[in-house]
């Protein structure tokens, strides 16, 4: 029997992504475009993101991992969650996603990837009912202790947001990715211009409130321009 390795189980911060729209595609015969998503995420994703930072999937889920839970491990996490969710909305593949920061084994070898931090983000990741990206309470106490509190996250605005699951531990207000703040393309944030385009191109009323509810919360809290944060 072999019994994995204690330094593979760290406390560290994770992303997780549930792609949202995939189960429907496959269903379709329409493989090709889940992995020319994931493709082209993974592709512009490599780009961006600090060497530090490793990543997992399977379906339709997703997972960024850090090697421990420093502040530069924040940053690098974080912005690496960022591009990624803005390179799958530009592709017009919608995704909910939150970041923790607790216990996690990462057995890239065996791949075997589990933990506590996996169980928080999954179900905050899972529980929101809009396409949105947020720190999950682990996540949001572990930055207060770095003296990085979550409120002054420059991408980030505390926000109530809408559940389908509401976590029993969530507080009223959890610390919520503005998507796309960091960059604008002719003026605009490229991310807004994707949902703009996902939800009147959906004929379900429960999914364009989706896309809405999103629209509503980054229009109401994007700050001026900033490529960092």
């Amino acid at each position: 029997m072999t019994w994995i390795d204690d330094s593979l189980n760290l406390t560290r911060w994770i992303a997780y992504f549930d792609l949202l729209g995939i189960r429907e595609l496959l269903a379709s015969g329409k493989e090709h475009s889940v992995f020319n998503a994931y493709e082209l995420a993974i592709e512009e994703l490599q780009k961006q993101r600090a060497s530090t930072i490793r990543h997992a999937w399977f379906s339709d889920t997703f997972l960024l991992i850090a090697p421990d839970d420093s502040a530069i491990s924040f940053r690098d996490i974080d912005e690496a969650a960022r591009w990624f969710a803005y390179f799958l909305l530009c592709a017009h593949v919608p995704l909910r996603g939150a970041i923790s920061c607790d216990r996690f084994c990462a057995d890239f070898e065996n791949r075997v990837f589990i933990g506590t931090a996996l169980v928080e983000a999954y179900e905050y990741g899972e529980g929101q009912d809009w396409v949105g990206l947020i720190l999950c309470p682990t996540a949001m106490n572990r930055l207060t202790t770095l003296g990085l509190p979550p409120k002054d996250r420059l991408n980030y605005a505390l926000y109530d947001v809408p559940w389908k699951r509401r976590p029993k531990a969530a507080p009223n207000e959890v610390a919520t990715c503005i998507l796309g703040n960091w960059i604008q393309i002719n003026g605009r944030n490229p991310c807004l211009t994707a949902l703009d385009g996902m939800a009147l191109s959906n004929n379900r009323s429960d999914v364009k409130e989706k896309y809405e509810r999103t629209i509503s919360f980054i229009n109401r809290h994007s700050r001026s321009f900033r490529q960092n944060g």
